[in-house]
């Protein structure tokens, strides 16, 4: 079992490897096709690269399973200009489209239209997009907003263009679109499931990073991933396409949430990181200040001799609700000190997830650097990092803090400013302190140990991922290993739990009073029974005089 899936890691990789610059892919294909929650956690916004630029990005989506649009498809002639089959939509009439509006479709061939289900014609959806492109990028980006999406439903999808515009010479533009079928499920709703979501860190282009992937994509449970910085390890637009390519089968099918390591704010990389990977952050675009060259600072500032400098600050950081779970997501390489932009948002964040725990229980904050760890990686915890945010978490009681930068999987008792405070080792209650773990290497090589300190519970030297599973009273942490196995496995009960069976009883019985008391007034049962109690008693004395 291990050699097959070492051998299909290896293949995965050279099939990669072959194609990760894109020139091999006719201009007009789409690559590297991703998906990202939006503003609103139930919109899914779809990106993808063309090696030329398509006037009209469009993505085709509708509710249901993907299997039944393959199987419907096999016996349609493909459109050139559609992905749906030639006589099934007419969107060379299309002249103008709203991006939720249904798909047309032609009355001129009711046989095709006989292949898809009443239902399933009602539910096609189409949406058009924007196209951008960076300095070094021999490529375009697509980005299209689905909206409007319910709750807890799978979704099917497919990316591409319509030869809807002229060239300058004249002719139209090619049509092309993405050779498959992609899938996704939408948030779930908090009262009807888990929210089941995985997150890693540190993978690059090499190691095991086919294996951790393989196993996120093939578990059914999942809907979401968090990658905790360092993606690709590049500081060239050659490895970030062969990463893409490498996560594709992930980011295709879940919302691949992201914030930067420190590999990913490097010169060569920052640009790639938040241009191929858009997330829906605090502030939308960067912000620009003046800086005056601090060797002229004898000078006039206002004297037109002085150098001025332009610094951006990207401010990589956002947060967003995702059914049981409320996620805030840290950029270790912006400022985070008190009364800092960050750490302003990060404690108006705090106290909004603290203003909704009835709804929301859970509270996780995702971070690159880690505020505990007891690897060799980067010499430790970053205790500047911890010293500047921690007690924002012990004060808004955050559940888990997740964390990379350092290889390898670690978790710690609840603790604070390096004290313990719970030394249980599986079963937490939710106000007793913040966890801390190192989600596990996604595919970078591993670091070594240090000594390891009082408040380290459980580390290993081994490459996986960490599965959450959230319920309404319960918060589940199991890290697994590529080989399938459990490396690592926790709870956290939430502290109203305790209490939760014995509310539930109470107002059951409360509930039945409240719904027969009338009854049994309408029906003198009580009357009746009392009477019958009395007649009893009468036929007991009755039979002791007579005895």
């Amino acid at each position: 079992m291990n050699i097959h899936k070492t051998t299909i890691g290896i293949i995965i990789t050279l099939i990669c490897l072959l194609i990760s610059n894109g020139e091999s892919l006719p201009s007009y294909t789409p690559y590297h096709i991703h998906l990202a929650l939006g503003d609103d956690p139930q919109d899914i916004v779809v990106s993808w690269l063309t090696k030329a630029k398509v006037p009209m990005p469009t993505v085709y989506y509708y509710q249901g399973s993907c299997d039944d649009v393959q199987e419907n498809l096999k016996n349609i002639q493909k459109h050139p200009i559609s992905p749906m089959g030639s006589k099934l939509l007419a969107t060379e009439e299309i002249t103008s489209v709203d991006a939720n509006s249904d798909i047309l479709l032609t009355n001129n061939n009711h046989n095709n239209q006989q292949q898809y289900s009443t239902n399933q014609i009602k539910s096609f959806k189409m949406a058009t997009g924007t196209t951008t492109t960076y300095f070094g990028l021999d490529a375009y980006i697509h980005s299209v907003q689905l909206t409007l999406l319910s709750s807890g439903k799978p979704y099917c999808y497919r990316v591409g263009g319509e030869k809807s515009m002229l060239t300058s010479s004249g002719s139209k533009y090619p049509s092309s679109w993405s050779n498959t079928w992609y899938s996704f499920k939408t948030n779930p709703l908090p009262t009807l499931a888990p929210t089941i979501v995985a997150a890693f860190a540190d993978s690059g282009t090499w190691g095991n990073i086919p294996e951790v992937f393989e196993h996120i994509a093939s578990d059914p449970d999942i809907t979401a991933v968090i990658h905790a910085g360092d993606l690709s390890y590049g500081v060239t637009e050659e490895i970030w396409d062969r990463f893409g390519n490498l996560i594709e089968p992930i980011s295709s099918q879940f919302p691949y949430m992201t914030i930067p390591g420190n590999w990913d704010v490097k010169e060569g990389a920052l640009e790639p990181f938040k241009n191929r990977y858009k997330m829906p952050l605090y502030i939308k675009s960067p912000t620009n200040k003046l800086v005056f060259d601090t060797n002229n600072a004898d000078k006039d500032k206002s004297d037109n001799n002085v150098e001025i400098k332009v610094e951006t600050a990207n401010n990589l950081f956002y947060s967003y609700e995702y059914g049981l779970i409320y996620f805030v997501m840290i950029s270790s390489y912006d400022d985070y000190h008190q009364g800092s932009v960050q750490y302003n948002w990060l404690k108006q964040q705090l106290e909004h997830a603290a203003s909704i725990r009835h709804r929301v229980p859970w509270l996780i904050v995702c971070a690159h650097s880690p505020m505990y760890s007891s690897s060799s990686g980067h010499d430790g915890s970053d205790l500047g990092f911890r010293e500047a945010v921690e007690p924002l978490i012990k004060k808004y009681k955050v559940n888990l803090v997740i964390s990379g930068h350092d290889h390898g999987y670690e978790r710690t008792y609840p603790v604070y400013q390096g004290k313990i405070l719970d030394e249980k080792k599986q079963r937490y209650d939710s106000s007793e302190g913040t966890i801390h773990i190192l989600a596990g290497t996604g595919g970078a090589t591993s670091d070594p140990w240090l000594d390891q300190p009082d408040w380290s519970l459980h580390r290993e030297t081994s490459w996986g991922f960490t599965k959450l599973a959230a319920y309404q009273y319960s918060l589940e942490v199991t890290y697994l290993r590529t080989n399938g196995s459990v490396g690592d496995s926790f709870v956290i009960v939430h502290e109203h739990a305790k209490t939760s069976s014995h509310t539930s009883i109470f107002f059951l019985l409360l509930f039945l009073i409240i719904l027969i008391f009338p009854i049994c007034t309408y029906r003198g049962t009580a009357n009746k029974l009392f009477l019958s109690v009395l007649q009893h008693d009468s036929y007991a004395s009755s039979s002791k005089s007579m005895a």
